[in-house]
């Protein structure tokens, strides 16, 4: 993953990644991580996320096909 998130947030310029620029994440030397509950509101599709993984089967596929036409679309169902 730490490809795409470099690709990410470095979005529209490429950074060159090399374990100088982009080290990776050593667990036994991080100070502290936080984690809170998620913002369903704000992310009102995380909610068919979690019903997507919890039916099983191919259902994380659909969702992901379904989001994908979603976005050749420009953001509108319909």
């Amino acid at each position: 993953m730490r490809l795409p998130i470099m690709y990410t947030m470095s979005w529209p310029e490429r950074v060159p990644v090399s374990d100088a620029t982009w080290p990776r994440l050593d667990f036994t030397k991080a100070n502290n991580l936080t984690f809170k509950a998620p913002d369903r509101a704000k992310y009102p599709s995380l909610d068919l996320a979690y019903g997507a993984g919890r039916m099983g089967g191919t259902m994380t596929g659909v969702l992901s096909a379904a989001n994908e036409q979603v976005g050749e679309r420009g953001g509108h169902v319909g």
